[in-house]
């Protein structure tokens, strides 16, 4: 049965052209079949190999100077047949839904940004129940359905503190569980990566039909093979064969 590649980066703004070329080197050289792409810009495509389609969050709000128009938190890129684009019911802006075909069965994809530090009047505590009540019902007419959750959840989850609030933390933690979810991402499957000592703050969770098909976490740097900045972020791919 053909593999199924699925990863997720956040591309501080995927605005600068420099930047770009070398993200998409490293795309090329991880070859998904599904990106969750945080942080983003419609000008930043995945590489020509296949067809892609994008699930795009609403337009992000230009409340500041910097952020350009197509800009977006999350978009959702394909090559596998998309079945349905789905829009969440609670925060279209910072996230966004699909319903993919893939050769080990259909998958409810969910990309997201989860708040962060300082991000005033936001919690991520209320924001994943929020977030898992637009999950459930997504998928409560879809008995058919695995579900993976992908994205910046602004914690890491295991390890050496590094970001986010315990409370935080726990809450993302107990909610991916109770929805049935496995974090093929947290410390105990990548180990340290971030400077060397951290865990990722950007995940993958996955039903566990799913994820009882994973290879190990391929993790990337924030720079290049050449010392060259790519993003502000690693980023992480999992393939299920």
């Amino acid at each position: 049965m053909q593999p199924v590649k699925i990863a997720t980066w956040n591309v501080a703004y995927g605005i600068s052209r420099s930047k770009n070329v070398r993200i998409l080197e490293e795309m090329e050289r991880v070859d998904a079949d599904i990106w969750v792409l945080t942080e983003t810009h419609d000008d930043l495509r995945p590489p020509t190999s296949g067809t892609w389609k994008p699930i795009t969050s609403d337009d992000r709000p230009r409340e500041a100077r910097d952020i350009k128009e197509g800009s977006r938190w999350t978009t959702i890129w394909s090559r596998l047949p998309i079945i349905e684009t789905l829009r969440p019911d609670y925060d279209p802006v910072r996230s966004t839904a699909g319903i993919l075909e893939t050769p080990l069965g259909n998958l409810l994809v969910f990309g997201t940004v989860l708040p962060w530090y300082q991000d005033h009047g936001r919690s991520v505590v209320q924001e994943i129940a929020r977030q898992s009540e637009d999950w459930t019902k997504m998928l409560n007419s879809r008995r058919d359905l695995s579900l993976c959750i992908a994205g910046d959840f602004n914690v890491n989850l295991g390890g050496p503190h590094y970001y986010g609030a315990e409370e935080s933390k726990e809450s993302v933690r107990r909610t991916l569980t109770e929805c049935g979810l496995v974090t093929l991402t947290d410390f105990e499957n990548t180990g340290p990566v971030q400077s060397g000592e951290f865990g990722l703050i950007d995940h993958i969770a996955i039903s566990e039909s799913f994820a009882s098909m994973a290879s190990s976490p391929d993790v990337w740097q924030r720079e290049n093979n050449r010392g060259q900045v790519m993003s502000d972020h690693c980023g992480v791919a999992i393939e299920f064969v």
